[in-house]
């Protein structure tokens, strides 16, 4: 599963791929999860950054991340500067 989905990553993505291959990653982590297998998928994972980082955040905004490692870092909000939260504030009147 994991050539697969790097295989189809670097063809053209459509959104019903991406959502496909979302449902992979997913699967292809429980497996690990049910297989012992945490430290492959972490690596893999953090892989994934360094080679297809749109669909690295893909997965974070589907709640996919490490299952030994620590993830703090994926699933860190990100901070607006203070221009940037009164623009959102006044866009809320």
């Amino acid at each position: 599963m994991n050539d697969f989905i790097h295989d189809k990553l670097l063809f053209a993505i459509t959104p019903d791929t991406i959502k496909f291959l979302g449902e992979c990653s997913g699967e292809l982590r429980q497996a690990c999860v049910s297989q012992q297998e945490a430290r492959y998928w972490d690596r893999w994972f953090r892989d994934m950054k360094g080679r297809k980082e749109s669909f690295y955040d893909y997965l974070r905004t589907q709640g996919i991340g490490m299952i030994e490692e620590d993830n703090r870092e994926i699933f860190r909000a990100v901070e607006l500067h203070a221009e940037e939260r009164e623009d959102e504030i006044f866009s809320l009147d």
